[in-house]
């Protein structure tokens, strides 16, 4: 039940970020720098520590390079589209862009699978750690913050089609990827590949919507939202680790009876 709250939760921020019109200021709001900090502190300090257990999993298989072959594939692959985009654009004589047919639906097919791995791991947050809700609440902000980003970044280049169609597409395809988690176990050869998939696209989107001159964007901002995430991980182990250590306790106790 609390991974499907999560995925609505993440619907509503396919859903509301157009309304934000605080977001579409120039030079680059500091709130989309701040959620960029935050969603990379949670990839490198959460999902890459999790992709270094994973290693082992995938490690026996014939994929190249393991699991960070799989990772560095995604980032390529969202950064091949992205390219597509930019080169695709046509300039019209008023100076206004259009797209050439289909790639908008490139773009948007490939968000849908990001949204799908996004909403298919919050099944594996809400388990991984006996049943705590800490790593769920914790993966549905940094993701929600990370959404907002990738959302706002998709709406600039196409705005008539992510209203039109996109959002639903995309609020689906969180839906959509949460349920199918939920059909059956998850074999952990899975798990650590779609977490891979993640954590390639989530560094991917951020440096590129971060690092362009024009952005103009807030380094501090960015940095005040890693610094804020990664205390707020810092809150999650320590809640795991007394979890743990009441399960011991719990352990020992029954163990002496």
């Amino acid at each position: 039940m609390l991974p499907l709250l999560a995925a609505l939760a993440l619907v509503a921020v396919h859903l509301i970020t157009p309304t934000l019109k605080f977001l579409d200021s120039s030079p680059r709001s500091a709130w989309l720098s701040f959620a960029g900090g935050a969603s990379v502190a949670y990839v490198f300090l959460h999902l890459l520590p999790d992709l270094a257990e994973g290693a082992e999993l995938i490690s026996g298989t014939e994929v190249p390079f393991g699991i960070w072959g799989i990772a560095l594939a995604a980032l390529l692959t969202f950064y091949g589209v992205e390219r597509a985009v930019q080169k695709h654009r046509l300039r019209q004589s008023d100076g206004t862009t259009r797209e050439k047919p289909g790639i908008f639906w490139i773009h948007l097919g490939t968000f849908a699978v990001y949204s799908a791995v996004t909403g298919y791991l919050l099944v594996h947050r809400e388990g991984e750690h006996d049943g705590s809700t800490v790593a769920l609440l914790t993966y549905t902000v940094a993701m929600g913050l990370h959404l907002l980003v990738a959302d706002h970044g998709l709406i600039e280049a196409f705005r008539e089609g992510y209203m039109r169609v996109g959002r639903w597409v995309l609020s689906a395809s969180v839906v959509g990827g949460c349920l199918l988690a939920q059909v059956g176990p998850i074999p952990e050869a899975v798990l650590a590949a779609v977490t891979a998939v993640l954590g390639g696209g989530v560094i991917l989107n951020v440096l590129k919507e971060e690092l362009p001159r024009e952005r103009e964007s807030k380094f501090g901002a960015l940095l005040l939202g890693a610094a804020a995430f990664a205390a707020l991980l810092f809150v999650e182990e320590l809640a795991e680790g007394g979890h743990e250590g009441d399960g011991e306790a719990h352990e020992a106790a029954d163990h002496n009876g």
